[in-house]
């Protein structure tokens, strides 16, 4: 899948992600580890794409984490 074709359909690197929503990338690594987030696409080892879903995902993650849920 070319490049062109993965920003067409919406996908975000996972900086992107990172900035919109306001964490840092090892937060982004550590979510996956953990499997609280999947990256839909895989390029290589270093690079990944996610849908655009993942950032309220990930501010769900952190308001659960405020009220002492997770």
């Amino acid at each position: 899948m070319r490049k062109t074709d993965i920003v067409k359909q919406g996908m975000m690197r996972i900086s992107e992600v990172a900035k919109a929503a306001g964490v840092s990338l090892p937060t982004i690594h550590y979510y996956t580890r953990e499997g609280l987030l999947f990256p839909l696409l895989k390029t290589a080892h270093n690079m990944a794409y996610y849908s655009p879903d993942c950032v309220e995902d990930i501010r769900l993650i952190k308001e659960f984490q405020s009220k002492r849920f997770l």
